[in-house]
C-alpha cells in the first residue's frame, strides 16, 4: 500500500550570527525539506507522495576550501497519512542530531552534504482527535546527499534517493515502534534540502577567484 503524506508547518527564523572571520559566506537562509515516502512499489506507476517542511540554515561556506558548516532548523509539523485501511494524522517534532557539513566547490559549485536528522512523533490522531504519543518514538534518519550550489545566485539544493532509517524499537511509541518505522521510513524514500548562500555586503559575489 502506498502511503500519502501531507504537510503543514511554518517557523520564526532566528537571527543569523556574524559568520567566522575566515568564511568569505554565511547560509543564513530560509530552508527547505521536501521528503519523499512510499511504502511499497505497486501500484504501478507508483505514487509519488511528498512531504514539505520550511525551517532556516544558518552557516557558513569557506570560499577557500569549499567547507561547510550549517545548522538546520525546522518548525513542528504534521502528517495525514492515508492508506487503504484509514487516515491516520501525525504530529512530529524535526531536529538535527549534529551539524550539516559537507564541501562544494568554490568554482563549479558541485559538493555534498551529510545530514542526521531525528523525527520524534509527539500525538497520533485515528480519527479521533490528536493524542500524545507515548515517548521515546524517534525515527533516524542519515543522509549523505549531494547536489550543487548555483554560484550566480547562491541557490543550494542537494538530495539524496534511498536514504538510511533508523526506526524506534519495536517497545517503543505505546508498542507501535515498528509500525511508526515503517510509516516514516520507506523503504522507498528520497529527501531534497534547499537553501541559500548569501555574500556578505562587502562582497557582493558568489563566484570564487581563480
Amino acid at each position: 500500500a502506498a502511503f500519502v503524506l501531507l504537510a503543514s508547518c511554518a517557523v520564526e527564523p532566528p537571527s543569523p550570527p556574524d559568520p567566522p572571520a575566515d568564511f568569505d559566506f554565511n547560509t543564513a537562509a530560509n530552508a527547505d525539506l521536501s521528503m519523499t515516502i512510499q511504502l511499497e512499489p505497486d501500484p504501478a506507476p507508483p505514487v509519488v507522495v511528498n512531504e514539505s517542511a520550511p525551517g532556516r540554515s544558518i552557516g557558513s561556506w569557506d570560499q577557500v576550501t569549499g567547507d561547510m558548516v550549517t545548522q538546520l532548523t525546522f518548525a513542528d509539523g504534521s502528517l495525514l497519512v492515508v492508506a487503504s485501511g484509514g487516515t491516520v494524522g501525525v504530529g512530529y517534532y524535526l531536529a538535527q542530531t549534529a551539524d550539516a557539513t559537507g564541501n562544494f566547490n568554490p568554482v563549479s559549485g558541485l559538493g555534498n552534504l551529510s545530514v542526521n536528522l531525528k523525527m520524534t512523533v509527539a500525538s497520533i490522531d485515528l480519527g479521533g482527535g490528536p493524542g500524545p504519543m507515548a515517548q521515546p518514538c524517534d525515527v533516524g534518519m542519515t543522509l549523505a546527499m549531494s547536489g550543487s550550489i548555483n554560484v550566480a545566485t547562491g541557490a543550494l539544493s542537494v538530495t539524496q534517493n534511498g536514504f538510511t532509517v533508523t526506526p524506534p524499537a519495536e517497545s517503543d511509541c505505546g508498542g507501535l515502534g515498528g509500525i511508526i518505522g515503517q510509516l516514516l521510513g520507506g523503504p522507498i524514500n528520497s529527501m531534497t534540502l534547499t537553501f541559500g548562500v548569501q555574500a556578505p555586503p562587502d562582497n557582493g559575489r558568489y563566484v570564487a577567484t581563480t
